[in-house]
């Protein structure tokens, strides 16, 4: 059996990394929709996280304006959140494929996703330019940032 070319391996893990990045966004995501209920303390907490907490009727951003609107929640937590949905975005919404020349030669996987650049929306609203490599160490960075944060601040774990 033939060896793949590293191109192939490499944007393999690529993907990997990326469905790491929804993964977390996903569960940072359950996170705040906890911190919200418990808040909230509804009568019905269980119909309360599955109806209003469903990703489908409050958006992510929805609920980074109720954390805002929470007493004593960190702001610069939320500022990571919202950095944390820009990352998830650029990489979700982005099409890999057409990022790189199939012919291009990679010695490493970290040279390939130091080539691949995507744009990410900064705190400002505007598009900037990063690499695919510093998307995921950013990423992971902010992610147990945040998940240090609710540990120590609401016992979620």
């Amino acid at each position: 059996m033939m060896p793949k070319k590293e191109e192939e391996f490499s944007f393999k893990e690529s993907n990997d990394k990326i469905g790491e990045i929804i993964a977390c966004s996903i569960y940072i995501e359950d996170l705040i929709s906890e911190v919200i209920t418990n808040y909230f303390n509804p009568q019905k907490k269980e119909e309360f996280q599955h109806i209003l907490m469903n990703s489908s009727v409050v958006s992510y951003g929805q609920k980074l304006k109720i954390l805002s609107n929470i007493e004593n929640f960190d702001s610069k937590i939320i500022n990571k959140l919202r950095t944390i949905g820009s990352l998830r975005n650029s990489v979700a919404h982005n099409n890999l494929i057409l990022k790189f020349d199939s012919t291009s030669s990679f010695s490493t996987i970290s040279e390939l996703h130091n080539n691949i650049t995507l744009s990410v929306m900064n705190s400002s609203g505007k598009l900037v330019d990063k690499n695919l490599k510093d998307i995921f160490e950013e990423f992971n960075t902010l992610c147990k940032e945040i998940c240090y944060y609710f540990q120590e601040e609401f016992d979620l774990f």
